[in-house]
């Protein structure tokens, strides 16, 4: 007797959750009606409403549908996906209609068809120290780089430092585009405001400067003797591997330059398409290779100069010269 007092609660609960549920939908009937009849008269927004009251009472395969579908024609396709897709959690009744069993399906099916049709965008290059918040909402570092799936229309992306905005873009997207917004150029906008420099005083502790009473003797400079001829070939192949080095820069940063701007029609403000970007990362990094020979091409051909032009000394002098990542070394032991 005891086990069954213990076991009519949930006997009970388990009786009452479908009757709940019978309820609801017979609830939920005449504002999906309703909702059914304002879309035929070619009234969404009140069938919308009319049919989130429908769903808010009863969430079944056939009010998502409705939900799903006068959310699509209002453009809303991010939230029409979920509650399509939120379909799939709803436990399957044994005694489900016919026209349940129906709209389950065609909700499953309808939200594959938006999410091909939501728009994407994927920032790129994002600064360090910053806050970025799209349409209000905040992006974690982490989310950066990944899709975001966004409803068509206008959208404004806020980049914030230091509780100031750096910039802000907006961005119009169509439906099914997929854009990547480049925020390499926001560096420069984020960067902190040096403070101004401090005016320089003479200290009035400070040691004066040592005068020399008497200005030091100039070195004569040596005679020039046969021995330079090493010297000049040395410097002289130096400045021409340095003019050659600068001319492959020169064509790699304009080059660079031209595919650089012959992708500005596919990047403007609101972002680039994925074959742009990756035209403008490939730019970027000849720029960068550009740079660094037009470097070791100047020093090469400073050190060069120098050698050709060096006043020749008697006797053997060794020259050592080292090209590295950090520029170009030459080196020059007297006897």
């Amino acid at each position: 007797m005891a086990a069954r007092r213990a076991r009519a609660p949930l006997v009970r609960t388990l009786v009452r959750g479908p009757r709940r549920r019978a309820r609801a939908a017979i609830a939920a009937k005449a504002p999906y009606r309703e909702a059914r009849e304002l879309e035929r008269q070619g009234k969404i927004k009140e069938a919308l409403d009319r049919a989130m009251d429908a769903y808010r009472t009863a969430s079944t395969p056939v009010t998502a549908l409705e939900v799903g579908q006068l959310l699509a024609q209002t453009g809303q396709l991010v939230l029409a996906r979920d509650v399509l897709r939120g379909v799939a959690l709803f436990p399957v009744s044994p005694r489900e209609s016919e026209k349940g069993r129906g709209a389950r399906q065609d909700a499953l099916a309808l939200a594959a068809t938006l999410d091909a049709r939501i728009p994407k965008i994927a920032l790129a290059a994002r600064p360090d120290n910053v806050d970025l918040r799209l349409d209000g909402r905040p992006i974690a570092p982490a989310d950066a780089t990944a899709w975001q799936g966004l409803d068509p229309g206008t959208h404004s992306l806020v980049v914030r430092a230091d509780d100031r905005v750096c910039t802000t873009i907006n961005v119009t997207l169509l439906e099914a585009e997929a854009r990547t917004i480049d925020l390499h150029d926001t560096t420069a906008a984020c960067r902190p405001e040096p403070p101004p420099a401090a005016p320089e005083t003479a200290s009035a502790t400070s040691p004066a400067p040592r005068v020399s009473e008497s200005p030091p003797a100039l070195a004569a400079a040596p005679p020039r003797d046969e021995g330079g001829e090493p010297l000049r070939w040395t410097g002289a192949a130096l400045g021409g591997a340095g003019i050659i080095a600068i001319g492959v820069g020169g064509f790699l940063a304009l080059s660079a330059k031209s595919d650089y701007d012959g992708v500005a029609s596919e990047c403007p403000s609101r972002g680039c398409t994925q074959s742009a970007y990756d035209t403008r990362e490939s730019a970027r990094s000849r720029a960068d290779v550009a740079t660094v020979v037009m470097i070791a091409g100047g020093a090469l051909t400073t050190g060069g100069a120098v050698l050709f032009f060096l006043p020749s000394t008697s006797g053997r002098s060794t020259v050592t010269v080292g090209v590295g990542p950090a520029g170009v070394r030459v080196s020059l032991a007297l006897p």
